[in-house]
């Protein structure tokens, strides 16, 4: 008869703690010397530290890693929780993006240049086949198993937290944690390791597609400018997401959690089954309506405002002796300004410059088309916007330009410097 040990909460958090400790040197050697392939190392490394422990404790793998035939309903419901966690998450991402763009960019640009380093079949099974067995072998698997909570909520903010650590990104904390709440909440409804699973693995699909879906332009520059001006709308992505995405988010949860419960006793009607099942349905009406009104506010009464510091849309004809553009303007309050900048000239290129008061370049691009939006940390003091434009003959060869330079061609030059503020 196999002998098995109660674990206690502590157990798990010390296997937590132990693989942060291991995996953080073990994900930093092999990821720097083999990339992905390191990542995949990692992966089972996550697996061996989800499978010894309960090993080692001669706990039954069976009850630590429950696996059987899920139910047709509960594997919808598991889709539905997916897409309304997924849809949380993108609320959360944008709000946190408007806060701190940098560094979800920096994020973003490491993950994308990761993911696509490698073939897309290999990235598959790395990004999203592994961590749906290794990860939830460890998280859903061992350490939840050993919380000895009474409260299934506290388990399950308790995996929130670790799974959003676990991460090791303060800008993904809050994301991942809220998938962690929904991955735990499907393991311990079902006791099924393999519907979490199954989450985890649509759900890093999807991401990992996207990103080579975005790769497929093979136009990195568009791609940034994409994302900023994803960012630049930042306020209204929010705003939209609330007011006609937001309020279906409560209902996609509540039935998820439905077709996830058991219903192995019948519902008699006379019952405070029923009554108890009409509560939710308040709930989540009441949830659509405050995200409602959150979405009209922020979107429509501007919580969110930009005051435009600088501003110019120029359109002239230049030729080899047309002189430069000076322009000055004045920031009054130091801060992350955001910058839309058009150029577009017929013939030659246009050089653009933001110059401080103590004449150094903030900022420096040459092109002949540009469409560009980013962010610019700006200081109080006064700044100058210096054009110049380049139609020597070398210029022209160079961009296979002919005729005579003498001759006027139409250049478009548009800029905006904006600040964020709240009122």
């Amino acid at each position: 008869m196999e002998q098995t040990k109660q674990l206690k909460s502590y157990h798990g958090i010390l296997v937590f703690i132990v693989t942060m400790l291991l995996i953080i040197p073990i994900a930093t050697y092999t990821q720097r010397n083999w990339g992905m392939y390191g990542l995949a190392i990692t992966q089972f490394a996550l697996l061996l530290l989800g499978v010894l422990p309960a090993v080692m404790f001669k706990v039954k793998l069976r009850e630590v890693f429950p696996i059987k035939k899920p139910l047709f309903r509960q594997v919808i419901g598991t889709l539905l929780i997916w897409l309304g966690s997924y849809l949380v998450v993108a609320i959360v991402a944008n709000v946190l993006m408007y806060f701190f763009p940098e560094g979800f960019r920096e994020v973003s640009n490491a993950l994308q240049d990761a993911f696509t380093s490698i073939p897309m079949a290999v990235s598959f099974l790395i990004v999203a086949v592994m961590p749906a067995i290794c990860e939830e072998a460890l998280h859903r698997g061992f350490i939840l198993y050993s919380l000895d909570f009474k409260s299934k909520w506290t388990k399950i903010i308790t995996m929130g937290v670790i799974f959003g650590l676990f991460h090791l990104d303060v800008y993904r904390f809050l994301p991942t944690a809220i998938l962690g709440l929904s991955l735990t909440y499907i393991m311990i409804e079902t006791k099924n390791i393999l519907l979490p699973a199954i989450f985890h693995f649509i759900n890093n699909a999807v991401s990992l597609l996207a990103t080579f879906a975005s790769q497929s332009h093979n136009n990195v520059d568009t791609q940034a400018i994409e994302m900023s001006q994803e960012i630049l709308s930042s306020t209204n992505i929010i705003g939209v997401l609330l007011i006609f995405i937001g309020p279906i988010i409560p209902f996609m949860l509540l039935g998820g959690v439905t077709l996830l419960k058991d219903r192995q006793h019948p519902i008699n009607r006379d019952s405070l089954i029923v009554k108890k099942r009409i509560k939710p349905i308040w709930i989540a009406l009441i949830t659509s309506l405050i995200i409602i009104v959150s979405g009209v506010i922020i979107f429509d009464f501007s919580v969110f405002k930009m005051e435009e510091v600088f501003n110019i849309n120029i359109t002239m004809d230049i030729n080899i002796e047309s002189d430069g553009v000076n322009m000055p303007f004045n920031i009054e309050e130091s801060g992350n300004y955001y910058m839309d900048l058009k150029l577009n000239s017929q013939r030659g290129l246009i050089d653009y410059k933001i110059i401080n008061e103590n004449d150094e370049e903030v900022f420096q691009t040459s092109a002949q088309k540009l469409t560009y939006s980013s962010f610019l940390q700006l200081e109080e003091g006064e700044y100058h916007v210096v054009v110049d434009f380049q139609l020597d003959k070398k210029i022209v060869e160079d961009l296979n330009l002919t005729g005579d330079l003498y001759e006027y061609s139409q250049v478009i030059i548009k800029n905006s410097i904006r600040k964020w503020k709240l009122w």
